[in-house]
């Protein structure tokens, strides 16, 4: 972390805050300009907005390699996950090549596969209950203290990952980037922004809008509630 200093997590809310703009900005351009050169793909509205195939095949490939590489670290973050479930709960012990090989194979490879999302709707409105519910237990244990000295889950916490705080706060800093490159991995998706548009029922560039600035905005408040807890909570260690 960038940071040890509580009021630091102002910063934190700020970065959130930014990204969210931005790319909810951007969301709404690549909308638009569907709209005007009546596109229903990223690499065709490029197309049809600069010139007919002048550098689509490039929009196309660097548009497949954005969302692989997003994949390989939702990947990583899904096996550690597995692999600290494992242990935890059926007292499991797999490497972490393997808990990758796992997910990979039986979780986001079927996924990718698929041709039409549609049927996934309803465990994303599971997946959306699972963060929510997650962000409940953090601030729960943030209140009660359990992470903090003499908190029941203390002594648990490898000496590394205990809670540290202090006065240090270097928002604007390059130690900062880490944070920021996850905040901007996690809302990096303008590669979907075409399909978003084209499936809007009742597309319309206002309904659009309304439609990005809702998401990003709930979406940023979600994202700088997870991360300002969990500051509060572990502090430089976070």
């Amino acid at each position: 972390m960038y940071a040890n200093d509580p009021k630091a997590s102002l910063s934190a809310v700020l970065w959130v805050t930014i990204l969210a703009i931005g790319f909810g900005y951007f969301c709404l351009l690549i909308g638009k300009a569907c709209h005007m050169s009546h596109s229903q793909t990223y690499r065709s509205c490029w197309e049809r907005s600069v010139s007919h195939e002048r550098g689509g095949l490039w929009v196309a490939i660097a548009n497949t390699l954005d969302p692989v590489l997003g994949l390989y670290a939702n990947a990583t973050i899904l096996s550690h996950s597995l692999q600290l479930l494992l242990q935890g709960v059926l007292n499991i012990y797999w490497s972490a090549t393997a808990c990758l090989l796992v997910v990979t194979a039986l979780g986001i490879l079927p996924l990718c596969l698929m041709k039409n999302l549609s049927a996934l709707a309803p465990f994303s409105a599971v997946g959306m209950v699972a963060v929510l519910t997650a962000l409940g237990a953090m601030i729960v244990r943030y209140r009660d203290g359990s992470y903090q000295p003499g908190g029941t889950f203390y002594d648990d916490i490898p000496h590394h990952l205990q809670p540290s705080f202090g006065h240090k706060s270097r928002p604007w800093s390059t130690s900062a980037l880490p944070f920021v490159c996850m905040v901007y991995t996690s809302f990096d998706m303008h590669y979907n922004s075409p399909s978003f548009y084209t499936e809007l029922r009742q597309a319309s560039i206002p309904r659009f809008g309304k439609a990005v600035g809702c998401s990003f905005a709930i979406t940023a408040a979600i994202y700088a509630a997870i991360a300002v807890t969990g500051f509060l909570t572990f502090g430089e260690n976070a």
